[in-house]
């Protein structure tokens, strides 16, 4: 059942280079369900099925069921592979990704997705290099994130940051692991953050896919 599920696995990834993401993201969900039911959450491999059903999220625009499986999956991944593993630090990085994954954006969503791709490479420097293929993917969308945010006045940033900040959410130049935090789930999950109208909404101009 084993090999099926990673022979499943790999037709996911074909399917996605044929723009088939519908389809892909159908086997990931039921691949990730057999990884699960043959060798539990804390497994290696398991974790990277949750990686790539991720990537077909993402892809889709899922942004709250991705980022709840990413929120999840990341607290096991700490704990059985420890942060500084690479299939943890990707998956840090990608839930910067999702918080970007929809055609507008707040300018909430993206200082939390700086605050995600900080803290991943803050890591990925130390354990990869520099010069290392991901690390430069991450740095790469960092800097797409922080073009966007320097086109953002300071003003309506500091506005954004009291307004969570009223609401109970930690801003994220505070946290010093935003992972470890329900801030992220509260910011995003109940929708908060898209309901603050004008005044934070990036829109088209500060779009950094």
């Amino acid at each position: 059942r084993g090999l099926v599920a990673t022979f499943r696995s790999n037709m996911a990834n074909c399917l996605v280079s044929l723009d088939r993401a519908d389809e892909a993201l159908q086997i990931r969900r039921e691949v990730r369900a057999q990884f699960l039911e043959l060798y539990g959450e804390a497994d290696a491999e398991t974790l990277r099925t949750a990686h790539c059903l991720l990537g077909s999220l993402i892809d889709l625009g899922r942004r709250d069921e991705a980022q709840r499986l990413a929120l999840e999956t990341i607290a096991v991944a700490k704990r059985v592979l420890g942060y500084e593993h690479v299939l943890t630090l990707n998956l840090v990085c990608a839930l910067g990704d999702i918080l970007i994954c929809e055609d507008r954006q707040t300018v909430w969503d993206l200082d939390r997705a700086d605050a995600a791709y900080m803290l991943a490479l803050e890591s990925m420097r130390r354990v990869l290099g520099t010069e290392h293929p991901i690390t430069r993917e991450c740095e790469r969308k960092r800097a797409r994130i922080q073009s966007a945010l320097a086109r953002v006045p300071v003003e309506e940033r500091l506005r954004e940051n009291e307004r969570q900040t009223a609401m109970g959410i930690r801003p994220p130049a505070d946290s010093t692991d935003a992972t470890d935090s329900d801030d992220w789930t509260d910011a995003t999950d109940s929708g908060d953050a898209t309901d603050a109208g004008d005044d934070t909404d990036a829109g088209d101009a500060t779009d950094a896919g």
